[in-house]
């Protein structure tokens, strides 16, 4: 699922060869998507579903684990036949069995983006968050859910107080994974609030992330199509080639959620503000009334039909 502050999913610029017709907008239809399943749900029936989970499936896996290590046990001390075979099968058992629950409670915890990309509310999304780190009394989570905050905080067109949450986030690792994460969100917010210089670090920061990934893996896929995404997105707007119109208006067909989709319209939008037609550029404008948006692409929406709204009042005297 595409999102600027974490994973996006189109292939990198390189990838388009744009003729002219090539460049012109497709005639699309308003995409559907499935329904956020914590949609009639409050922020904290959230968090407390959540946490109901988490404990349910560890009093699961957790007395599971501990009957195998037992087992493990009882086979070194009984020493039956094959009992190096089976000593290798139980711990091999213990060890599937704990990355199944860890894999399954990432997923979990994943799902709730749902609330940001389906549902566009990075209110409820950041207050989720914060019931989350008021029942994580060990604080073991903690740098992962102000990361989490900081996503909704963008969204909320509050990039300086995400900002001052970010500047909390530690890991043990340098190569810790949520750096994607961290150093994404941190980009935009940089970008959002006009400090090029920030901006500029953290694009070096992650370039740095993606040299410590291995070759190949999923953080490196990820990075490459991040990189990808923010020499569009990052550029001034006035610079943007035809192939850039290309790779945004293929985001646009591609785009898997209401906030994908209302982020892709709106730098098609200001693609047709500098480079094309106006009235595509008003188009959009109206089509993005039928969406649901979060405050900070309401924002940028406002901030695009008042670029165009002076022009509009001089063809009308025109018309007079």
């Amino acid at each position: 699922m595409h999102d600027p502050t974490s994973k996006p999913s189109s292939p990198p610029p390189a990838t388009y060869v744009c003729a002219p017709s090539a460049c012109a907008p497709s005639t699309r239809t308003r995409p559907s998507w499935q329904r956020s399943p914590y949609e009639d749900l409050s922020a904290q029936q959230v968090a407390d579903r959540h946490v109901a989970w988490i404990k349910k499936h560890r009093l699961i896996f957790i007395p599971t684990e501990i009957a195998v290590f037992a087992a493990a046990l009882a086979v070194i001390a009984l020493k039956p036949p094959a009992a190096g075979i089976i000593y290798l099968a139980l711990l091999a058992s213990a060890v599937a069995i704990s990355f199944l629950h860890r894999t399954r409670a990432i997923n979990r915890f994943g799902s709730l983006h749902q609330i940001c990309s389906l549902e566009c509310d990075p209110a409820k999304y950041r207050a989720v968050m914060e019931a989350l780190v008021a029942s994580d009394v060990h604080d073991r989570s903690r740098s992962i859910l102000a990361t989490e905050q900081a996503r909704g905080l963008y969204y909320q067109g509050e990039s300086m107080r995400a900002l001052q949450l970010l500047s909390q986030v530690r890991f043990k690792s340098p190569k810790n994974p949520y750096w994607l994460a961290v150093l994404s969100i941190e980009t935009m917010c940089r970008h959002d609030v006009g400090d090029s210089a920030g901006e500029s670090l953290a694009l070096s920061r992650l370039d740095e992330l993606g040299r410590k990934a291995s070759a190949g893996s999923a953080l490196a896929k990820e990075l490459d199509k991040l990189h990808a995404r923010y020499q569009v997105i990052l550029k001034d707007p006035a610079a943007w080639t035809s192939q850039d119109a290309a790779f945004i208006r293929d985001g646009v067909d591609r785009a898997q959620s209401p906030l994908e989709y209302a982020s892709w319209l709106l730098d098609e939008c200001t693609w047709e503000q500098f480079h094309g037609d106006r009235g595509r550029a008003l188009q959009i404008i109206a089509s993005l009334d039928e969406l649901k948006l979060t405050p900070l692409h309401k924002r940028r929406r406002d901030a695009l039909a008042a670029a165009l709204r002076p022009e509009t009042n001089t063809e009308q005297q025109l018309d007079l």
